[in-house]
């Protein structure tokens, strides 16, 4: 068996970000989970009175930008309500999940949008969120054609006169609510390329369970004047929903982890994010930021990073762990998978994390491994994590697939 040097994420690794990674990172991401909470709760799109307002920048949008958006709005409104409806492909949807506060999970997402999708450098994006259990809300955007909305027109008033001649109220439609709903005004060039395909990550926080996301992208159309609006008209305007379903899991009770992260870097954060900032920025985390990699496949020139949080363990007194940490990787082949090799495991507990930690003060643990793949041979392999709570007994095991190909000479 080859012997592995890694890096490890323990209070004594990892360079000159062991306190923040392992530690100080723990715990800003319990601070903030609440504060990604209460800017979710406040500022995620809702329709009130007509009106759209979008987390993008907290604040009711502008006339044009509403008009846009309650496009897009009925445009999600047809893909919930009409079983016919087309599902374009030509987008790709990645997530991962932390603990979010209140019991919520906090979830991370990626888009990966095909150029032939769009047409536009400016597009607008609608993301979402409905539990799949529940009832579909009646829509209060439903699509207007100019016929109908003249007789809607010449009709209201008979409505309203008939309901006060006989004393009573006319009715108020409430607008429809959603686990999540959200609308964002980005530029292409404003995008990570990758792939030949654009990315786009948001987030949103949601408890778990299980539940479709509807995403539509529309070229926008914003126009002030006259001569844009003639220029628009002889434009191609591209528009396209899809569906996910997405299956969110409960991290609030029994021993769980977040996703395992896979990342090209982590970042340190020098000054606070701006909560417009923040929603842009995903994955920065605390006083962190997880550059992600988004692909599987390596070079045995690489390494192998990644990281993820511990939730729930048993605790002592003083609120200390007693947590080990396995990492097994696992060769497959067409003759099936055999054993490769292992790292050193890395140990949680009173003696190995900071005095000051305390899970019951919301301090959580940040496990991974910086693992150099020079020693792997070309394949595809799978990594066992297991992870062992020993003060409860409680075993999980997480697994990350990956290839490494030979090293591409520049």
């Amino acid at each position: 068996m080859v012997n592995i040097n890694v890096r490890r994420l323990t209070p004594r690794g990892f360079g000159k970000l062991s306190l923040l990674v392992t530690i100080g990172l723990a715990q800003l991401v319990v601070l903030t989970a609440d504060d990604l909470y209460s800017v979710h709760k406040e500022n995620q799109g809702q329709q009130e009175a007509g009106n759209i307002t979008s987390s993008e920048a907290g604040l009711t949008l502008t006339a044009l930008q509403n008009q846009e958006a309650t496009l897009l709005a009925r445009i999600l409104d047809e893909a919930m309500s009409d079983p016919q409806v087309a599902f374009r492909r030509g987008l790709d949807w990645d997530q991962d999940v932390l603990k979010g506060a209140e019991g919520t999970v906090y979830v991370p997402y990626t888009l990966r949008i095909d150029p032939d999708v769009v047409g536009s450098e400016s597009i607008i994006a609608g993301i979402r969120v409905v539990e799949r259990s529940g009832t579909v809300p009646e829509s209060a955007t439903p699509p207007q054609t100019q016929s109908n909305a003249l007789e809607q027109d010449s009709t209201q008033g008979q409505s309203t006169a008939s309901t006060a001649g006989l004393g009573m109220e006319s009715p108020v439609t409430e607008p429809p609510t959603y686990a999540f709903e959200d609308f964002h005004f980005v530029t292409l060039s404003d995008m990570q390329m990758q792939d030949d395909a654009y990315q786009f990550s948001r987030a949103f926080q949601v408890p778990g369970g299980q539940y479709d996301v509807y995403v539509a992208l529309k070229d926008l159309q914003l126009v002030e004047t006259p001569d844009e609006l003639m220029q628009n008209l002889s434009t191609e305007v591209r528009q396209a929903v899809f569906k996910f379903a997405v299956n969110i899991p409960d991290l609030s009770n029994d021993l769980s982890t977040s996703s395992v992260f896979v990342f090209e870097r982590l970042e340190r954060i020098s000054t606070a994010l701006t909560p417009a900032q923040l929603r842009e920025d995903p994955y920065a985390i605390g006083s962190m930021r997880f550059v992600v990699r988004n692909s599987e496949n390596f070079s045995t020139a690489d390494e192998l990073k990644f990281g993820f949080f511990i939730y729930n363990m048993q605790v002592d007194i003083n609120g200390k762990p007693d947590v080990t940490v396995e990492y097994n990787f696992h060769r497959q082949g067409e003759a099936g998978e055999e054993f490769f090799n292992a790292t050193s495991p890395q140990e949680f507990n009173k003696e190995t994390v900071r005095p000051n930690f305390d899970a019951e003060q919301g301090h959580q643990l940040l496990a991974g491994q910086d693992v150099p793949l020079s020693v792997f041979p070309v394949g595809s392999y799978r990594m066992e994590i297991a992870v062992t709570d020993n003060a409860s007994g409680n075993l999980l095991t997480r697994d990350l697939h990956f290839t490494v190909g030979e090293k591409v000479e520049s």
